[in-house]
């Protein structure tokens, strides 16, 4: 057994003996219950009552009575129970989420393993909270558990210790299948739902464990109190017991109402000694394991890690005195300041640039004699970074669109010409100097493909349904004409319009949402447009109608509008211009019920509807041309095909354990950062993130749905100042975020379908700029991998003969894609790499004592002069 399989034991010892702590005198009540006798029809003693006289009797401390018993119980039962369930549950997690069915066997069998070893403990917390309401001449009269144990073994001989066994099993059994299981089952029901009424969607944090662990109590009472009774019943009684004798009597004297004796303390008890014996559980197994292996990917060592790569790996103060600086915390916070105020979002400081390519829009490059553009990149090994650059020719224009002309088509009635320039929108449609001020600002200088098409389209209040591969520029596609038909901010052409809102943009995540909005600001900036992005913080606000009012664009997601219109807090009567940016995403199964509500609200007759996405399925783009009135589509490229700028390749690993490693291997070469790695889960994410900075890889960071919006806007924020240069994300980070820069993509797990392929591909060769993609398939994903070999083909990539040849999956097999079970964790790598981590972070922190060491005589240095100084005046 590891280490690390050790330690759900003895914490879950220790777990349970900290909650008896806290409960044991409900324990006691609801022993004590449990064992006095009553005639049926007379009023049974209540919970208080018997505290109330407990204490009247023998003072507050009899209610700690037993309390030895009561540890040696939890040190033996809960160890035993919860170890061998964590273990369990383990070894059924190897080959994906195990199901409900196998979970409950095991709850059940870790819980009569622990009834077992906890019996003869048990035996003595229930006679030694009992001992005082029984008569004088039949109490036991053990003083602690040690001599308790000792005089059951020598009154009644080994025997004495299996007293009640079958009961105390059968209650152990029902408790664990009941307590345990249902903590597990409630939680992952409620991390898949939303509770009704104030839409609240839980993450796997404090909240949802409290709440789990309130239910399963609950439930565990309600099951277990019949064996409970019978089990203290048959433990406090002398000499020979039989189990039916015990119970037909109890039946005949006190009616059928004896199996919930002690209920309500035993509810009491059992909710507060859940709650805190699964959250110990849940937070300390894995901050222990983490510890023992000083992991820098939770804490702070991660700054550390950082400030390692910036700085160099040998600490030279004479050498390196410069790089010392980055260790005072005092300057990098002045710093921060600086570059808060200097450089907007998504903007990266000249000192945070390594990589010279987020600077002044696409790079320069130079084309090869077949047509594609040369490989501009820097190569990072080590701590040493190599650049490698390549210059441009005189007849080069590097501001040429990605993507061919001819390659755009466009299919409806009279579907307006397009635009050569942005010059020519200010010609035919009047567009306000202050836009194309702000286009040039941007560093926007010819349009896309896309862009060329579509806003002439949308100018002339025109339908649109918009297909283009990413970082070809659709959101400035749909933004300069929303900006452009509103006019001017001014009151009397707000008044002429009418009151409200009059454009709505729909993202299917938030992190998209605020990237609209801040490119929004940027194109209206020198306007006075009230744009909103609309949040929890925002809709409180707009719920004032005055405040509405005055409202010209929201952004928002579907579930946020929903939910606003649903309590009547926002009208969207006067909207003119309705965007679903994703459409793809945002008309399927998940989004199209709230967008179609949201659709129903905008009953304006003159309303505008456009969609825009990279792919769009031949489901998605009925539903969508069935919502539009009178469309045009415009697909550039091939539909469901990313651009010929990224160079996409596929690699075997014949299996899941076999990822890591490979991905290791590729990351110890120079490689261009930052990189982009995608896997199928949450778990998955944050457990590749930590093995990866475990074996050596430098400014490794996480982005998943589960983390709270400040967390993934930190790590958002991270990318785009250029301080993660590995980057491990879910679905959610493959669909329209822009980050400058983003040079390779991995498909650590194999996407899910054709579109999340060229969605998550998408994040590279953005902006005219090249990058590549690399997707790791296994043996189980073999049937689907020639669906997305065509799509390689589509765009000009070469795919292994084999692949060709491979069977077209049926349309059954392409709707399994995304169902492949796989497990919550990547496999671990055997210690690849751990030493050099372990080393740099040595080497950190004797930097830091050196440092500290320094300023303390510099310091001592100080006040001894300033001394001197003074001692000269007087």
């Amino acid at each position: 057994m590891s280490k690390k399989q050790t330690y759900p034991f003895w914490l879950g010892g220790v777990a349970g003996s900290l909650a008896a702590c806290c409960t044991h005198p409900l324990d006691l009540t609801k022993v004590r219950m449990q064992t006095i006798p009553s005639a049926p029809g007379v009023k049974r003693p209540s919970m208080f009552s018997v505290i109330r006289s407990t204490v009247a009797e023998s003072g507050v401390r009899s209610l700690y009575t037993g309390l030895t018993a009561s540890l040696l119980r939890q040190m033996s039962y809960s160890l035993v129970r919860l170890g061998t369930y964590e273990a369990m549950k383990e070894r059924l997690s190897e080959n994906g989420p195990p199901s409900s069915g196998p979970l409950l066997v095991a709850a059940m069998a870790a819980g009569g393993l622990g009834g077992i070893a906890g019996n003869p403990a048990d035996i003595l917390v229930v006679r030694m909270t009992s001992d005082s309401v029984r008569p004088p001449e039949k109490r036991y009269n053990y003083s602690n558990a040690i001599t308790g144990l000792a005089a059951l073994v020598k009154n009644e001989g080994a025997r004495g210790l299996i007293r009640g066994l079958g009961t105390n099993t059968t209650r152990a059994i029902l408790m664990n299948g009941s307590q345990v299981w249902s903590y597990d089952f409630t939680k992952s029901i409620l991390l898949h739902s939303r509770i009704p009424f104030v839409n609240y969607e839980f993450r796997d944090n404090l909240a949802l464990h409290t709440v789990a662990s309130t239910i399963a109590g609950t439930v565990a009472t309600t099951v277990c109190s019949p064996a409970d009774v019978m089990r203290s019943r048959l433990m406090s009684a002398t000499g020979k017991t039989n189990p039916v004798e015990v119970f037909t009597r109890s039946l005949r004297e006190e009616g059928f109402g004896f199996l919930f004796k002690g209920w309500t303390p035993a509810f009491i008890r059992l909710g507060p000694n859940t709650v805190f014996m699964f959250i110990f559980l849940e937070h300390i197994v894995h901050s222990v394991w983490l510890y023992a292996l000083s992991s820098p990917f939770y804490g702070h060592n991660m700054e550390a890690f950082q400030l390692l790569s910036r700085g160099g790996a040998k600490f030279d103060k004479n050498k390196f005195k410069d790089d010392f600086r980055l260790f005072d915390k005092t300057e990098r916070q002045r710093d921060k300041a600086k570059a808060a105020v200097k450089f907007a979002d998504g903007e990266l400081p000249p000192e945070l640039d390594f990589f010279k390519y987020a600077q002044g829009g696409a790079p320069k490059r130079k084309e090869t004699e077949s047509g594609s553009l040369g490989r501009v990149g820097e190569e990072v090994g080590g701590t040493q970074m190599k650049r490698r650059r390549t210059e441009p020719t005189d007849s080069q224009d590097e501001d040429s669109p990605p993507i061919p002309r001819h390659r755009v088509t466009a299919k409806g009635s009279n579907v307006p010409k397009h635009i050569e320039s942005f010059e020519d929108l200010q010609e035919r449609y009047k567009l306000h100097t202050q836009l194309l001020f702000n286009l040039s600002d941007s560093g926007f200088k010819r349009p896309t493909g896309i862009q060329s098409h579509a806003i002439p389209i949308l100018l002339e209040s025109r339908d649109l349904a918009a297909i283009s591969p990413t970082g070809t520029g659709k959101t400035l596609s749909y933004l300069l004409p929303i900006i452009s038909s509103l006019g001017s901010p001014s009151a009397k052409l707000k008044n002429d319009c009418g009151p409200g809102v009059r454009a709505l943009i729909l993202a299917p995540t938030r992190e998209l949402a605020h990237q609209i909005h801040n490119e929004c600001l940027k194109l209206a900036q020198g306007r006075k447009w009230r744009i909103v992005l609309f949040s929890k913080a925002t809709a409180s606000t707009l719920a004032d109608k005055s405040v509405q009012d005055k409202v010209d664009i929201i952004i928002s997601t579907p579930l946020r509008m929903v939910s606003a219109l649903q309590a009547g807090s926002l009208e969207l009567r006067n909207v003119r211009h309705l965007v679903l940016d994703e459409a793809d995403r945002m008309l399927d199964a998940e989004f199209l019920t709230q967008v179609q509500e949201i659709i129903t609200a905008c009953s304006h007759p003159q309303v505008q509807k456009a969609v825009f996405s990279a792919t769009l399925p031949a489901g998605a783009e009925k539903i969508a041309m069935d919502m539009l009135r009178d469309p045009i589509r415009i697909v550039v490229g091939l539909k469901d095909t990313p651009l010929p700028l990224i160079a996409q390749s596929l690699t075997y690993v014949a299996d899941d354990p076999s990822k890591l490693p490979t991905l290791l291997q590729y990351l110890s070469q120079p490689y261009n950062p930052p990189v982009l790695i995608f896997v199928s889960s949450q778990p998955r994410a944050t457990s590749l993130a930590e093995e990866l900075v475990l074996n050596g890889v430098l400014n490794v960071d996480c982005l998943h749905a589960g983390m709270s919006k400040k967390e993934r806007e930190d790590a958002v924020s991270r990318m785009r100042r250029g301080e993660s240069w590995v980057m491990v994300s879910t679905e959610v980070m493959a669909r329209g975020m822009d980050f400058k820069g983003v040079r390779e993509v991995i498909n650590y797990d194999f996407p899910q379908n054709v579109q999340s392929y060229v969605h998550r591909i998408g994040r590279t060769g953005r902006a005219g700029r090249e990058g590549k993609a690399i997707t790791y398939f296994t043996d189980e994903d073999s049937p689907y991998l020639k669906t997305i070999a065509n799509v390689l083909l589509q765009s000009g990539s070469s795919v292994p003969e084999w692949i060709l040849k491979l069977p077209k999956p049926s349309k059954m097999k392409r709707r399994q894609m995304g169902k492949i079970k796989r497990s919550e964790t990547v496999n671990k790598a055997s210690n690849i790499g751990r030493n050099d981590a372990i080393k740099r972070r040595e080497m950190i922190a004797g930097s830091k004592r050196r440092k500290e060491k320094t300023e303390r005589q510099v310091s001592t240095a100080e006040y001894g002069a300033d001394a001197e100084d003074g001692d000269e005046e007087s």
